[in-house]
């Protein structure tokens, strides 16, 4: 944000903190910080103002601002699913939009009555899976099948203190066995004196490297990581490099953390995944002997790496954002222009990805009971491709996967996808049968279903770009001036596409 031209009112390593213990001397300049920050946004009385992450802050700060006559959008949903959930609430009393990276966010805060729009995670555009392990080799002299092993030890001075020996004794122990083993050590510049120091006396050689250009040509060249935990998990996943996390923190803050958190890993790829594909060796685990064998056998199992890779690839199609080919930072910056321009309010659901829209007036209309007590629940639709068609409604589509369950008694999976959560919205329900091994015949009696979108001319060649099948190019209806299309989802299934500006009633 720099490098585009931000200028901070102060470090941001005043307010990044973690840890309970680490945070408690610090409280007065956080403190301090948030009132300076208040006192600024109030004389600039700026059209919006977004606040990025650091919830304790921003939260803070939102409570300065609760007589502000701007509107305030949070970006980085709290983690209230991994701990505290009813912050929550507090969060929908404080702002008035929530940007989140996670597709499974959304529901958590929209119970409470905050808007919120899953946008994309930032990391999946950040060319982390895109850089050159070759150009990385040849500029260090490194001959193109010696074997590289990225070392990530943090970016907070804290961390870095507490992780670079650990590191360094795995790193000996690997000498042993490896000796022409090299290192890549990826660092931030708040650190990076600390880390050449400390590496410089590590048993095999190391390259340090600065800025994210070269980090990404080191994830490239490496054959595996041994990194701490943190958002660089993800980002190690993205570029299909196996690796292995490790942390600790002051024992205090580990035994209030124990109790508090709700989730059973500390890598957002098992999170998500909800299982242990990337070996976790915290606190009491976090030592040379429990960290070596992990990273040894990332080193020299081909089947291992192969794994992690895999899940990588298909986290990177999660979180890419909500559809029709917008990237995250687009899709955030398309409902803060809504935000601003009065488009967006307390009562819309917005699809940034490519125009697909529901207000959650009229949504809620559809969707009440009748006076005999029927409500419109979901449409069932039997699918070949359960992932396929997940892909094609979520991120080609913009809807939000709300919930996924198999049930292995009837050999079935089932997988909701809509555009507002179900307690309010109609949605749609995917059935996977997992014996079915042909394409369903669709049979005569299934007409189509119908989704309102804007800018139907380019929403129509974005999903032609991504491999959709428009049975119907986009153009007036045959009896009327109404603008419509047709496409066809994975299993066959026509969708008309219909464009809400300038629409007959």
């Amino acid at each position: 944000m720099a490098a585009a031209g931000l200028e901070s009112l102060f470090p941001i390593t005043d307010i990044t903190l973690m840890g309970f213990a680490e945070v408690l001397p610090k409280i007065p300049l956080v403190l301090r910080r948030v009132r300076e920050t208040a006192r600024h946004a109030l004389a600039l009385a700026p059209d919006i103002m977004v606040t990025i992450d650091v919830p304790g802050f921003s939260g803070r700060l939102a409570d300065r601002l609760s007589g502000r006559t701007f509107p305030l959008v949070h970006y980085v949903a709290p983690t209230v699913w991994a701990w505290r959930p009813g912050r929550a609430r507090t969060l929908a009393r404080r702002i008035d939009h929530l940007l989140t990276l996670l597709p499974f966010e959304p529901p958590w805060f929209e119970r409470e009555g905050l808007p919120a729009t899953f946008v994309g995670h930032p990391v999946v555009e950040s060319g982390v899976g895109e850089g050159d392990g070759t150009r990385f080799r040849k500029r260090q002299g490194l001959a193109p099948d010696r074997p590289l092993l990225c070392v990530l030890p943090g970016s907070r001075r804290g961390e870095v203190a507490r992780l670079l020996p650990v590191f360094g004794a795995v790193v000996a122990a690997l000498a042993a066995d490896r000796p022409d083993l090299h290192l890549a050590v990826p660092t931030v510049p708040a650190v990076a004196e600390t880390v050449r120091t400390a590496v410089a006396a590590w048993a095999l050689p190391a390259t340090v490297v600065t800025g994210d250009a070269d980090k990404h040509d080191a994830f490239a060249a490496s054959r595996a990581a041994l990194a701490a935990s943190g958002t660089v998990s993800l980002e190690l996943a993205i570029a299909r490099v196996p690796h292995v996390i490790a942390y600790a923190v002051n024992p205090l803050s580990a035994m209030i953390a124990r109790r508090l958190i709700r989730v059973r890993y500390a890598s957002l790829v098992n999170i998500l995944e909800d299982r242990p594909v990337v070996p976790e060796f915290l606190q009491d685990r976090c030592t040379a002997g429990h960290l070596l064998p992990a990273v040894a056998r990332l080193l020299d199992d081909p089947a291992a790496r192969l794994d992690q890779q895999a899940v990588g690839a298909k986290i990177g199609r999660d979180l890419g954002g909500p559809g029709a080919g917008l990237s995250p930072s687009r899709a955030a910056a398309r409902v803060v222009a809504g935000l601003m321009a009065g488009s967006l309010s307390q009562g819309t659901l917005a699809n940034p990805g490519g125009g697909l829209t529901m207000n959650t007036a009229e949504a809620t209309d559809t969707a009440q009971q009748t006076d005999r007590g029927f409500k419109m629940l979901h449409t069932m639709i039997r699918v070949h491709d359960l992932e396929k068609s997940i892909d094609f409604y979520t991120r080609l589509l913009g809807m939000k996967l709300f919930r996924k369950k198999d049930y292995p008694g009837g050999e079935f999976t089932l997988a909701f996808v809509g555009y507002g959560n179900e307690k309010d919205h109609h949605v749609i329900e995917l059935t996977h049968n997992w014996g079915q091994e042909e394409a369903y015949n669709l049979g005569e009696g299934f007409g189509h279903m119908a989704l309102g979108v804007r800018g139907i001319y380019e929403v129509c060649e974005t999903l032609a770009e991504n491999g959709v099948k428009i049975t119907r190019p986009p153009g007036p209806m045959k009896h009327g001036s109404t603008v419509i299309a047709f496409i066809e989802d994975p299993d066959g299934y026509k969708i008309e596409l219909i464009e809400l500006e300038g629409r007959e009633d």
